[in-house]
């Protein structure tokens, strides 16, 4: 027997009348597990992804877009408690895979991003006015890094500034 998914809709019938049940769409819902590629690592969303290349996935539950990593985290171990992130551990943001995904705060999330080399900072190679950041030209302070030509400079015009007010000139 045909379904009504099957059954093309009637000269005269309302586009209402032909959806099946449930449905105010018309659209046909596509189960979780179809819009994943099972790779032998990670499990890859093929679904929509936003532009940052987290998969989003759209949960009639809530009515809401949702994203795909955390949506899959809570599908095997419960609600995620507000205020905790959903971190990969294999640094892929399209995977969602459980046993790649944990628990963390917003600290443990900056923290793993410093770890994993992925932080902006991490990966500038160069000082805006072009010195290369090596050991013996990079001042450090608390999580900063400087130039040390740059410093100098700097301070060098600061205090010719400073002579220059006290002498009036």
């Amino acid at each position: 027997m045909k379904s009504s998914r099957d059954i093309p809709p009637r000269v005269g019938m309302r586009r209402k009348e032909w959806r099946e049940p449930g449905n105010s769409t018309g659209r046909r819902r596509v189960p979780f597990a179809a819009m994943i590629h099972f790779g032998p690592s990670c499990w890859e969303w093929l679904g929509g992804k936003y532009l940052c290349g987290y998969g989003q996935y759209n949960d009639r539950s809530i009515g809401k877009m949702v994203e795909a990593h955390r949506y899959s985290f809570a599908m095997i171990n419960g609600p995620i408690p507000a205020g905790l992130h959903v971190l990969h551990k294999c640094d892929n943001r399209a995977c969602v895979r459980h046993d790649h995904l944990f628990l963390g705060t917003p600290l443990d999330n900056a923290r793993d991003m410093v770890a994993k080399g992925r932080h902006a900072s991490q990966k500038k190679t160069h000082c805006p006015s072009g010195h290369e950041y090596t050991d013996e030209n990079t001042y450090r302070h608390r999580s900063e890094r400087q130039c040390r030509i740059c410093k100098r400079r700097i301070g060098t015009e600061s205090k010719r500034r400073t002579r220059r007010a006290a002498n009036g000139n």
